[in-house]
This record gives structure tokens, sequence and C-alpha cells, in this order.
């Protein structure tokens, strides 16, 4: 199985260096026939495309790798989510404290703890007035893997220039060549801090009451996967940033101007805050206009879940048409 994984390991990162593949149609229908008709129908069409994508890496690896992944369970792999499901050996060790029943979830909340502040993280190191270009680049409608592949690495650079200028002066004395991994160390830095942030996170889940860290990891998992009814990798990060605009990367913290110190009127003032950024993400993410204002408006984040919860109940069923008047 040790073999197996690194296989798998290996053809992701051959993949990410290669160029995108295509499917024909024969080889198509002999993905949908082994993912399952009623799975493949109810994936997203952004779903679809990687699955399509991770196959088709999969058919132009080398023979061994091929077999490595059938071994390790093909189908499993190609469904498995873009995120992956490994974390730091720090994390990993953090989770392996927890009840055994709550491992499981613990290892999800911290793959996906892990993905937004990273992300955040990126966002946040680049000039305000990119950072919502690149987004919407890292974040393509219709989703599209290369796409956002070239997005991200183009983050990476503008990351590491953003570190290359911060560190200016200090690396003044040393030498040209040199100031790239400088750089890299300082990115392996913030890195560092993310992990402990996440740490942290699961070190109160183990310290609070068993049942109900898991309440608490089960709806985080349901408000930022694929619970949601709104699926597109745009609109799930969008979401989230309305959960808490105040956090959010592609909002300026500054633009009501400073905030007024009486305490009323600050508590007015992070209302309207709130308001207003939340309108703006949520237009952003393409929502009906009643959808935006519905959300809107929702007090605290946990006043926005439930409203958020809210639009997922399947609609009331239509009542029969009514008859018609008798003459």
């Amino acid at each position: 199985m040790r073999r197996a994984a690194l296989a798998l390991l290996l053809l992701a990162a051959a993949a990410a260096a290669g160029e995108r593949p295509r499917l024909d149609d024969g080889q198509r229908a002999a993905l949908v026939r082994l993912v399952g008709d009623e799975a493949w129908k109810g994936m997203p069409p952004w779903r679809q495309r990687l699955v399509c994508e991770r196959y088709a890496r999969f058919l132009d690896a080398p023979p061994d790798k091929r077999e490595a992944v059938e071994r390790a369970g093909l189908r499993d792999w190609l469904l498995q989510t873009p995120e992956g499901d490994s974390i730091p050996p720090p994390l990993a060790e953090a989770v392996g404290r927890l009840p055994p029943p709550m491992r499981p979830l613990a290892q999800q909340f911290a793959t996906v703890r892990l993905r937004q502040l990273r992300l955040d993280r990126s966002l946040s190191h680049l000039p305000f007035a990119e950072r919502r270009e690149i987004f919407l680049r890292l974040f393509p409608e219709p989703f599209v893997q290369e796409t956002a592949r070239e997005a991200y690495e183009d983050l990476r650079r503008r990351e590491a220039k953003h570190f290359a200028r911060m560190l200016r002066d200090e690396l003044r004395d040393v030498p040209r060549g040199e100031r790239r991994a400088a750089a890299r160390r300082a990115i392996a830095a913030e890195e560092e801090r993310v992990i402990e942030r996440v740490r942290g996170d699961l070190d109160r889940l183990a310290d609070a009451n068993p049942e109900r860290a898991r309440r608490f990891v089960e709806r985080f998992l349901a408000a930022e996967q694929e619970n949601l009814r709104f699926v597109t990798p745009r609109q799930r990060e969008l979401v989230r940033y309305a959960i808490r605009p105040e956090e959010c990367p592609l909002v300026d913290p500054a633009f009501l101007g400073p905030p007024p110190g009486d305490p009323l009127e600050r508590r007015l003032f992070e209302s309207d805050f709130r308001v207003l950024a939340r309108l703006d993400l949520l237009a952003e993410a393409g929502f009906p206009r009643e959808i935006v204002l519905h959300l809107a408006g929702a007090g605290s984040p946990d006043d926005f879940l439930r409203a958020i919860q809210s639009l997922r109940r399947p609609p009331t069923p239509p009542g029969p048409p009514p008859s018609p008047p008798s003459r």
C-alpha cells in the first residue's frame, strides 16, 4: 500500500508538469462505465472535467504507475477531491491525539483549513488591486484545471516577488543567485505559521467536549464542501469569504473609512461593513438577486450559516393548478 500511495503521488506530480490531456469518445465512455452512470450524472460539470483530466493522465502514465494505481483503487483515485487527503506530519500527529471516531473528520477539517489559509495568505501578499483578478483566474467559470494551474503558478511567482521586495534590505549583501532561495525560506516560514494555526485549531478540538467538537467540524465541512447547493469552486470560496468578510483578502477593510470609537456606532459600522461586503462577494458569485439579499443581511456567522442551510432545503412542491371557474 505504501508503494501504491507513492505511485499516486508520482502520478500527480507528473500531471502538474505536463500538458492538459484529452479523452476520445471511447475513453470517455469507458470512464463513465468505471465511475458509474449515476455517480457521473450527479457531478457538476467542473468536477466531470477534473475526473476526465485525471483519467487521461492515468492512461498516459507508464505501465508500472498504472498498475500501482489500479491496485490501490482506480475509481477511488479518480473521485478523490482536488485537495487530496495528505496533511503535514505535525497535523497528522495532532489528528492522532483525537479520539479514533473523530479522526477522519479532523483529517478532512485540517485538509480544507490548510487550503483556505494558504490561499488567503498568498492573496494577502499581493497588492490589493491585483487580488481579485488572480482570484477569478484561480477559480474560472466554467472551471478549467489548466487555467487554474496557470493562475496558481502566476500567484506563486508574484508571492516570491513580494518576499523579495520585503527582504530587499536584508538581502542586500546576498549574491543575486541566492536571493530566490532566501525568498523561498521566507515563504517556508509563512507556511510554518499556517501549519501552527491549523494545529491550534486541532488542539482546541481535542480539548473540547467530543460531541460539540464533532458537531462543529461537521457543520464546518457541510458549509465548506459539496453539501452546499452552490457547488462551483469560485462560489464555494466566495460563500466562505461572505461568512466572515472581515477576514476576506478581496475586500478592502478600510473602504468605509476608520471605525468610530463609540461602541454603539462601531457595532453599526461593522454591521454595514458585513452587509456591503457580502453584497459585493455574493454578487461576484453570480447568485440571483433574491439570494444575495437574503444572505447579505444575516448578522453573525451563525446566522449566515443558518441562512445558507435554509437555501439548501428542497423547495416545497407546487400544489395542483387552480380549477378553471365554472360557467
